[in-house]
């Protein structure tokens, strides 16, 4: 049912299907359903309980991007998480674990508020649930943070995925422009960090977010595309995109269904050949899709005292005609 090492915790809920999260960072570095992984890790991840883990599913907090007062994306990838609550089996036979960071001097010099966060990862037996809690624990202070999930699925070919329903068709010719910030041609990036290109943004909500319609950043768009391929280096925004969506084609042709609860944004993202990326092979672009989901476009301002609550489920639907079916 579970193991606890010194640097993962590994939830089984049988039938070769488990799911296996690394203390650094809380990153989901592997998630297998009748013994077929669907996450990507980099064959050239670095798993030295420093660096990022180049793949999985990462948590990023309290920073998306750049930042000048820590490493890019924030702390809460870079750190040794804590066990709050072991892995335990529930009734239905689901395995779960609870995970927790806390304030410390570490975070105080980057990002000085007392917060906590607790991260619960359920494993169904298609399923894998994130539930996540953010607490302000100030009894001053409101603080203002993103949240992130940054997920790495593996695909057997990016060129056939197809996601579906990821937002409904625009309704208004509005053009407005979004600026998200992202590096100069010329700058080099730390070893540990992200190089990406410029974002594309496909919607036309209204955001809070700084506007510069002359930044190279800014792509407008007044049309939507219903079912959306990556066939190019891409780095699309989908601001306030459906709770719902679907991912076509994924692990043994199957259709992966993403279900989100207070992380409005999405970005859909493969640095194609393109893009030389720190321990991360160029043709390993062909066997992966990137997605971020979370808190993009508009930080989240949580006031005194007060919690934040948000889910990722990540669902691979049943076949309903396969005679398969009546082994799952």
């Amino acid at each position: 049912m579970k193991k606890i090492t010194d640097t993962v915790v590994v939830l089984d809920r049988g039938y070769y299907t488990t799911c296996t999260i690394n203390f650094h960072g809380a990153t989901v570095v592997s998630w297998r359903i009748r013994n077929l992984e669907q996450i990507f890790v980099s064959r050239q991840a670095v798993l030295d309980n420093k660096k990022i883990i180049r793949g999985g599913i990462s948590f990023v907090f309290p920073r998306f991007g750049p930042w000048i007062f820590g490493p890019q994306h924030g702390f809460s990838r870079i750190m040794r998480w804590k066990v709050e609550k072991p892995p335990t089996r529930l009734p239905n036979g689901d395995v779960e674990v609870v995970f927790c960071l806390n304030d410390d001097h570490f975070t105080r010099s980057m990002w000085n508020y007392p917060f906590q966060l607790l991260y619960r990862i359920t494993l169904l037996e298609t399923e894998l649930h994130f539930d996540i809690k953010v607490k302000n624990l100030s009894s001053r202070l409101p603080f203002t943070f993103n949240l992130v999930l940054f997920t790495y699925l593996r695909v057997p070919d990016i060129n056939d995925c197809q996601l579906v329903g990821l937002q409904e068709k625009i309704l208004q010719d509005e053009r407005i422009g979004y600026f998200i910030p992202d590096f100069e041609e010329n700058n080099e990036c730390e070893e540990n960090d992200e190089c990406e290109e410029e974002y594309h943004v496909e919607a036309n909500t209204e955001v809070t977010y700084s506007v510069d319609t002359s930044s190279k950043s800014t792509e407008v768009a007044s049309t939507n595309e219903l079912v959306v391929t990556v066939n190019k280096p891409t780095n699309v925004l989908y601001p306030s995109s459906l709770d719902e969506y679907e991912i076509e084609h994924v692990v043994d042709d199957q259709t992966l269904i993403i279900q989100k609860n207070n992380l409005p944004d999405t970005v859909i993202w493969n640095p194609w050949t393109e893009i030389a990326l720190p321990n991360f092979d160029q043709d390993e672009h062909v066997k992966m899709l990137g997605m971020k989901t979370g808190n993009l476009v508009n930080p989240v301002n949580l006031l005194r005292g007060q919690e934040y609550n948000a889910g990722l489920v990540l669902k691979l639907k049943r076949p309903e005609r396969d005679p398969m079916y009546l082994f799952w």
